[in-house]
């Protein structure tokens, strides 16, 4: 994905998201830390989709985690927990729209 800033994200499976910023360090990666609630749920993502309507947050869809959201200013995850109903994976999603007026459909 490229966001409005011109910033690539690069999903994976396995280590987390990847960040490339052309102007700056030429990658950033974002990894599920054990001991910090604030790091990314899962290693393994997706899928990603920038905000349109928060212009620094990015959704992350994981295979075995859910929904995380990614704030670019400070660099932190919140885990967005939802009811899982007979999925292999145990949460995963694996699309990620966002409607006119801010809500979020995911493809679980």
């Amino acid at each position: 994905m490229q966001d409005k800033n011109d910033i690539y994200w690069f999903s994976t499976l396995g280590s987390g998201v990847m960040k490339y910023d052309p102007d700056k360090k030429p990658f950033q990666w974002y990894t599920h830390n054990p001991n910090d609630p604030q790091s990314i749920s899962d290693n393994s993502v997706f899928e990603l989709t920038a905000s349109k309507y928060h212009p620094n947050l990015i959704y992350v869809g994981t295979r075995n985690k859910g929904l995380n959201i990614l704030n670019q200013q400070t660099q932190t995850f919140k885990y967005v927990p939802y009811k899982v109903v007979e999925d292999t994976y145990g949460g995963a999603v694996r699309d990620i729209e966002e409607s006119k007026d801010g809500t979020l459909w995911l493809g679980t």
